[in-house]
């Protein structure tokens, strides 16, 4: 009795269900491993055995955390609680024999994946340059998540590139079994088809875990489906625990109609909802059921709470990206201020490449925080690619810098040639640079030309003049072909990575408004009150880069504000949430415009950060948005509307919300001038105005000059004139 003690009667319910199917739908912060450990160790109690058991969720992390409990419940060790892959290798090296391969095997990671796929391509006798091992590999896991092995895939291959991939599947799965290795995928895979053709292991592994439990159900990929419905089809003793409001994997093959369907794959089946929320504010809690009741693909659940009614969500609008990170830097002060622990507080963000200005903004504030599930923006190695050109342009001693970037993009520059241009620059006493740009008479073999080529192009990069950095990257970004390369990659991270490419330009043209104006040097009397420095403009840029990145690898002893996207928050709780960049476009992402079931994805995942708050939540929005350089107006989050007004205030400094996404921004302030006036400069002289875009400090204007042509002038810093 001591194990019902504390549970609502739901939770009782769901925890004394002893034979036939029972699915619990369990809400966000509804108590559902409270569920699952009890009911394994209420199980024992009955008489069933420990190892009869089987608990499957997703993370190591959340099977340990629940062994733990089950132990400290049941004062007894024996049942089996694992992730999929775990319990699935298990099995596979006790009936390796049966498989024709070595309970020995190896399982590869991503990078030996990876090495192996380029190397099927050169098997068949493809180029590797031009197919893409990541994108090969990422179609070859999606293929094994399908149950396609490389005979069907080739059967159902339609054109040149499927019929090439199809034999690099062939050759690469090959290898794997030459060398006794499997891959991630393979070990699902192989345990369901030695299920499926193999009655004596079916029957030994359905009767040996007579009760089945998985958590995160509606997280599971056609795969893992099929697994656990063949472990539990003898004895139908399966419970599933989910959500479908929380399903927000779709993009790596879940499919939420596992749990919609699971009464229909077990007739009878006991249903138990959780809806007790014992995380979050009544307020917290109705404005997360107003999105989420908008979609179809769910089960019709309402959560409730007896927590206090708690403060409305709050909605602020801001400038832009830098003034919301500015904003949100600003209250996460005034919370430790009010005794908030900042380990109780974690900022939201729909990608990663959002993370920037608000890391520029914690580091600016002396704020400490952490980037959670991904590596902090300059530490990644696409950002960290293209500030190492940088580098060389400002140092061409720096031969560190040098090494990174010399075959990024590939330029079948390798590394026999690398050696070789290292002994000679060290031999010559020159540096890399300076031997790629001014020796005479270089010779390395067949890397000889590459190398050149790509000595003249940091010549002419070095050449442009850096005192304004934007059209210095933006010409670095275009000679490389870097995004082009980025893009190229074609795996699920590609798009990622080019944003962070994008959110690095756009740190770069801040940087530039801050710095000094365009067309105006800081020596000139006439540009901004700022006294002239030794150290150029790139120079300085790159140091506060590298300042911001030191302060990245400092241990923290204190707590720290998490900064995460919004898939990495699954699973996490904070006192205090902030939600950023809600905006169209962005949540929901542009993809889903075009499909209903990629904006019900959408929406569940915003649904998923509200409900990480436990006692506020605040979300913002930027009229305009920094995107490649260029500032676009941005649009609020249609979601914002399916939040009861009741549920919500605007901050003192917020515009009023607006009701249709179609409607834009109100107008922007665009100072005293328009389009087609005439204006003075004190250095260029008389011109007309052509354009104006931008808010407030941040506006261009575009003039077309008599004398010396088109020059764009932030107004903060133009000091033009109307003419008389």
């Amino acid at each position: 009795m001591e194990l019902l003690a504390d549970l609502t009667p739901a939770q009782k319910t769901a925890v004394c269900h002893q034979d036939g199917p029972l699915l619990v739908l369990a809400g966000a912060g509804s108590g559902k491993t409270r569920v699952v450990t009890r009911r394994i160790a209420w199980l024992t109690e009955q008489g069933v055995k420990p190892w009869r058991i089987l608990a499957i969720t997703f993370t190591n992390k959340a099977a340990e955390e629940m062994r733990e409990r089950v132990h400290e419940l049941a004062g007894s060790e024996g049942a089996w609680v694992s992730t999929f892959h775990s319990f699935a290798a298990r099995q596979l090296r006790r009936f390796a024999e049966r498989l024709g391969m070595p309970s020995s095997f190896t399982i590869v990671d991503r990078a030996d994946q990876l090495a192996l796929v380029k190397e099927a391509i050169i098997e068949v006798n493809l180029e590797p340059k031009q197919w893409k091992p990541r994108a090969i590999l990422e179609e070859i896991g999606r293929a094994k998540g399908q149950m396609l092995d490389c005979e069907a895939y080739s059967e159902q291959a339609t054109g040149y590139a499927e019929d090439r991939i199809a034999a690099i599947y062939r050759a690469y799965e090959e290898l794997l079994q030459q060398r006794g290795c499997l891959d991630f995928s393979d070990l699902l895979v192989k345990l369901v088809r030695l299920m499926q053709t193999d009655e004596e292991v079916l029957q030994r592994l359905q009767q040996r875990f007579r009760y089945l439990m998985v958590d995160e159900y509606q997280d599971t990929n056609p795969v893992q489906y099929k697994l656990a419905r063949l472990l539990a089809a003898h004895h139908q003793n399966f419970h599933a625990t989910g959500d479908p409001d929380q399903s927000i994997y779709r993009w790596r093959g879940a499919d939420v109609q596992n749990i919609l369907d699971f009464e229909n794959d077990f007739p009878g089946a006991q249903v138990v909802k959780l809806e007790q929320n014992f995380r979050s504010t009544r307020q917290i809690l109705a404005a997360a059921q107003g999105v989420i009741s908008h979609n179809t693909q769910r089960r019709e659940k309402t959560l409730w709470t007896e927590n206090p009614h708690g403060a409305p969500v709050r909605v602020s609008t801001y400038v832009d990206d830098f003034d919301e990170a500015r904003g949100v830097a600003r209250r996460c002060a005034e919370l430790r201020r009010q005794g908030t622990p900042l380990g109780e507080v974690a900022v939201f963000c729909r990608m990663n490449s959002l993370s920037l200005p608000l890391e520029k903004a914690f580091f600016e504030k002396a704020i400490p925080y952490k980037v959670v599930g991904a590596v902090a923006f300059y530490q990644r190695k696409e950002v960290k690619d293209v500030l190492a050109y940088l580098r060389v342009l400002e140092n061409p001693q720096d031969d560190l810098s040098l090494m990174r970037v010399i075959n990024v993009p590939p330029r079948r520059i390798g590394r026999s040639s690398v050696a070789k241009l290292l002994s000679l620059a060290k031999r010559e006493k020159l540096s890399l640079f300076e031997l790629l740009t001014s020796y005479e008479g270089l010779e390395i073999g067949r890397a000889t030309r590459a190398a050149l080529r790509f000595g003249a192009m940091l010549a002419r990069l070095r050449d442009l003049p850096r005192d304004f950095l934007l059209p210095l990257v933006r010409t670095l970004l275009e000679e490389t072909g870097f995004v082009g390369y980025l893009e190229g990659q074609a795996d699920l991270q590609a798009e990622e990575r080019v944003n962070n490419v994008g959110a690095l330009v756009d740190a770069i043209a801040e940087f530039d408004e801050r710095a000094t104006p365009l067309d105006v040097s800081p020596e000139d009397p006439d540009g901004p009150i700022e006294a002239p420095v030794p150290s150029s403009p790139l120079q300085r840029f790159l140091e506060e880069v590298a300042l911001l990145a030191e302060a990245d690898d400092v241990e923290q002893k204190d707590e720290r504000v998490s900064v995460m996207t919004l898939h990495a928050s699954k699973g996490l709780e904070f006192d205090h949430v902030f939600m950023v960049a809600f905006e169209q476009g962005i949540l929901p992402h542009s993809r889903s415009a075009d499909s209903d079931d990629e904006l019900e994805e959408e929406r569940r995942l915003c649904y998923v950060g509200f409900t990480r708050a436990r006692k506020s939540l605040e979300l913002s929005y930027a009229r305009w948005r920094a995107r490649w350089g260029r500032n676009d107006m941005a649009v609020p989050s249609p979601f914002l509307n399916e939040i009861p007004s009741s549920c919500f205030e605007h901050s003192k400094r917020a515009a009023p919300l607006i009701q249709t996404p179609e409607v834009g921004p109100e107008a922007v302030d665009q100072g005293c001038f328009s389009v087609g006036e005439r204006v003075f400069h004190d250095v260029f002289g008389e011109g007309l105005v052509m354009g104006i875009s931008g808010l407030g400090a941040r506006a261009r204007i575009e003039v077309q000059f008599d004398i010396v042509g088109k020059k764009t002038l932030f107004q903060q810093y133009a000091k033009l004139v109307p003419c008389e």
